[in-house]
């Protein structure tokens, strides 16, 4: 049995190279690939597990606000890396969709609670409009009863 998220999407392209959502193994985009798969998963989605369950790294309320307040911090400033990161691209690795850009939209879909959610980003804001009018991503949002409505604004 495979777990970890990232695991079993690696799998997945390693068994089905022609679904296009990883560079070819001789592709120099393959390393960019894998800095932004590592960063999303171990810097990005760490920072929003912090901010989403403070209560699993302590149990004094007083330093529940604490956590939640310094993870947000974090996570705005990563945003406004990929914010800029995106300046003139259609995706994260160039011009082709890649699981690094599923990988985002997920993290950045739960942050929209954030003081300064990704959605008031320039580039995040387009990009993340672009890739909610993506059909796989419409269909996997329409079967897990999530909506999309606030990219389509």
């Amino acid at each position: 049995m495979i777990f970890e998220s990232v695991a079993i999407c690696q799998y997945l392209l390693d068994r089905h190279p022609d679904s296009g959502l990883m560079p070819a193994v001789d592709s120099v985009r393959r390393g960019h690939f894998y800095q932004w798969l590592m960063y999303l998963n171990n810097l990005l989605q760490a920072e929003t597990m912090l901010y989403f369950y403070p209560y699993k790294y302590a149990s004094q309320t007083h330093l529940l606000s604490l956590i939640k307040a310094m993870a947000e911090e974090r996570v705005t400033k990563i945003f406004q890396l990929l914010d800029t990161q995106l300046q003139q691209k259609s995706y994260l690795i160039g011009e082709q969709l890649s699981l690094c850009d599923i990988l985002l939209f997920m993290v950045a879909h739960r942050a929209t609670e954030l003081k300064q959610p990704p959605l008031v980003m320039l580039n995040l804001s387009r990009y993340l409009k672009q890739l909610a009018k993506h059909p796989a991503i419409e269909r996997t949002y329409i079967k897990e009863g999530k909506s999309l409505t606030l990219y389509h604004q």
